[in-house]
């Protein structure tokens, strides 16, 4: 699915193209939470189960290349947010707010990021969609190391009873 982006991204040296993600890397975060204590994960299962009570599957079509500056990251976006996914993501920030968690105020932007320390924009210009299905959403633990990060899975609410 990604994988003739990516072999494309392969031809841009460095600095152009920092450090492309491992495919086991690439995910769509719904909700960044950042660090949370052991004591409130329960908190966080509650309010990702609560949100998913009403959720339906859905698929998100990646169709434009970006490069944010600021984070220096290249991305897949997603021109238009499937419905089902605002919603979830609406139900999940209310969840988590009633539970004293801060959340992200921004409209969501769904993207993928296929690189990091990216200085510049490669010039591709055509590349295929990338049709995501999402059948559940996971809450992941992001664990820094030596290779970069590595997502563990602690949770997952399947999307659509």
């Amino acid at each position: 699915m990604l994988e003739p982006l990516v072999d494309r991204l392969r031809e841009f040296a460095p600095p152009a193209i920092g450090r492309l993600q491992r495919p086991d890397q690439l995910h769509v975060t719904l909700q960044f939470l950042g660090e949370v204590p052991a004591s409130r994960i329960p908190d966080v299962l509650a309010a990702g189960a609560a949100a998913a009570a009403d959720a339906r599957p859905f698929h998100v079509v990646f169709d434009a290349l970006n490069h944010w500056r600021g984070p220096q990251v290249l991305c897949l976006t997603a021109r238009e947010t499937p419905a089902a996914l605002v919603a979830l993501v609406e139900a999940l920030r209310q969840q988590l707010e009633a539970r004293d968690f801060k959340t992200e105020r921004r409209e969501f932007q769904a993207h993928l990021t296929l690189a990091r320390k990216v200085l510049r924009r490669p010039r591709i210009e055509e590349f295929d969609l990338v049709r995501w299905p999402a059948r559940e959403f996971t809450l992941d633990e992001s664990v820094t190391g030596p290779g970069g990060s590595s997502y563990e899975r602690r949770a997952a609410w399947p999307l659509g009873r």
